[in-house]
């Protein structure tokens, strides 16, 4: 579904499960200017800008955020939007968007400069484990713990198509990947 102008409600998250290495950076004493607001929880996900001189992660603590490469600093606070922690992000090809795939079982597509929700994706019944966009932009793999491989339109966030769990994996699928030519789809999961 496409978003309005204010997108939708932010949840806020929860700073459970807080790691030992964002605990130990909390500890140190910086003078409060210098420190920077820090994702809390474990990172899932990972991926470079085409650029590459961004990176984003995506965290166990219900956010993404923008890093540079060069000092692994966080730009900006992190963003929200899910209700559930993100295991999968990536850049769209022309940097421009970024995708994040989540355990409240939605995929989000958010504008990479301003963090503007774009599309929610709905349809999976069990957290989101993989998200891909496809070399050539125009559609979004995903993967899910409900066994479902599903393709989506990038722009209009409209389900092309679903491999159903009995053609494809017969356990949760964990991740997803798509070859250079937009022709090959590789998956991988429990079973």
């Amino acid at each position: 579904e496409r978003e309005g102008e204010d997108g939708e409600s932010q949840s806020q998250g929860s700073s459970a499960g807080i790691s030992n290495t964002a605990k130990e950076r909390m500890r140190q004493d910086e003078p409060m200017k210098e420190r920077q607001i820090l994702q809390y929880g474990d990172i899932y996900s990972l991926s470079f800008s085409p650029s590459g001189d961004k990176l984003v992660s995506a965290s166990q603590d219900f956010s993404y955020a923008l890093r540079s490469v060069t000092s692994g600093d966080i730009l900006g606070d992190p963003r929200r939007g899910h209700a559930g922690p993100i295991n999968a992000c990536q850049f769209h090809p022309e940097g421009s968007m970024i995708i994040t795939g989540s355990d409240d079982k939605l995929v989000k597509v958010w504008e990479a400069q301003t963090g503007r929700l774009l599309l929610t994706l709905r349809g999976h019944e069990a957290g989101v484990q993989g998200a891909s966009f496809l070399p050539s932009g125009t559609r979004i793999l995903t993967c899910s713990l409900d066994h479902s491989i599903r393709l989506w339109d990038s722009e209009s966030g409209r389900e092309i198509s679903k491999l159903p769990p009995h053609l494809g994996h017969i356990s949760p699928v964990r991740c997803c990947a798509v070859s250079a030519d937009d022709r090959v789809v590789a998956t991988g999961g429990d079973d």
